[in-house]
């Protein structure tokens, strides 16, 4: 096996596919991939313009190509990883997901929205269950042994970003996470207003098939969470987040008030609450008195 690192950067972008194609993955980080895992067949099942075919072809590794693309530039089209089979299982099967709609490719390559297509979903939600199911199926056509590969991204929304490797469901044991740099992203040449924190990274999840049966996976639970009603709540987050909820002032009795609709000051061991409420406002360097039965949040702590 070749030597690779958890960081993978690859400034040159190396030969396979057509660089034009958006999206796409570089041939050098294929074959870096490849020559680290070496596996004698491969499938990719998001297959692009092909570069992960043509680095097969000049490693002499047997691979298969699908796409949802009807006219695919490389292997089997009009094909779709959540409802079609792949003609046999490989040793490795390797995937691009698209990062939801950042590029909706079937606008791209035809002409209108395909319900199949997985970058038409704007829904995260729904669009990481359909990720989910799609690798569980990967996962099943990789041979025992043999490894399923994932590059996938983050999008930033409104100022919330939202990233697959964090959220996805993971259908098998995770065995390598690796980081791969991006260059020539197109957030670096753009000019926006205020601070901003450009994503220059994507990860590639390798899952391992080590049974015909089980699969050890992983899906992550997205909830709310009410400081109102968690017992972890602290009574510096009850006080501070009162102060705010009134704003950033408030008489004792306002918050006597609002804080007593918080689950902590109704355990039994709080009979006292409204001492310790006190207590917390004379001790907390967060908050300051501006007169006798009103406290406001420092000047500091009042920026939303």
């Amino acid at each position: 096996m070749g030597d690779l690192g958890s960081v993978v950067s690859c400034p040159v972008r190396g030969t396979g596919g057509d660089a034009r194609y958006p999206g796409n993955w570089g041939g050098e980080f294929v074959r870096r991939v490849l020559g680290y895992f070496e596996p004698a067949s491969v499938m990719d099942v998001m297959a692009g313009s092909g570069t992960t075919g043509d680095v097969c072809s000049q490693l002499g590794i047997r691979c298969d190509c699908y796409d949802l693309r009807p006219d695919a530039p490389q292997g089997r089209g009009g094909w779709d990883v959540l409802s079609d089979e792949p003609e046999r299982g490989a040793q490795m099967v390797l995937c691009h997901l698209p990062y939801a709609d950042m590029y909706v490719y079937s606008e791209i390559w035809g002409g209108k929205r395909d319900p199949r297509d997985l970058s038409a979903m704007r829904d995260w939600p729904r669009f990481l269950d359909q990720c989910g199911k799609a690798m569980a199926r990967m996962l099943q056509w990789v041979d025992i042994g043999g490894y399923v590969g994932v590059l996938m991204g983050s999008i930033r929304r409104r100022g919330i970003l939202y990233d697959m490797a964090l959220d996805v469901p993971r259908p098998g044991p995770v065995t390598h996470r690796l980081v791969k740099v991006q260059h020539n992203e197109r957030s670096r040449g753009r000019a926006y207003s205020g601070k901003f924190i450009a994503i220059e990274h994507e990860d590639f999840l390798v899952f391992r098939r080590d049974a015909p049966y089980v699969f050890a996976g992983c899906v992550p639970k997205r909830t709310e969470w009410d400081v109102r009603r968690s017992p972890r709540t602290t009574w510096r987050g009850a006080v501070y987040a009162a102060l705010v909820a009134l704003g950033g002032e408030a008489t004792m009795a306002a918050l006597y008030a609002e804080i007593e609709q918080f689950a902590i000051a109704q355990r039994p061991e709080n009979a006292h609450w409204r001492a310790k409420v006190r207590q917390t406002l004379q001790l907390g360097a967060d908050f300051e008195a501006v007169e006798r039965g009103r406290w406001r949040l420092r000047g500091d702590k009042t920026a939303a």
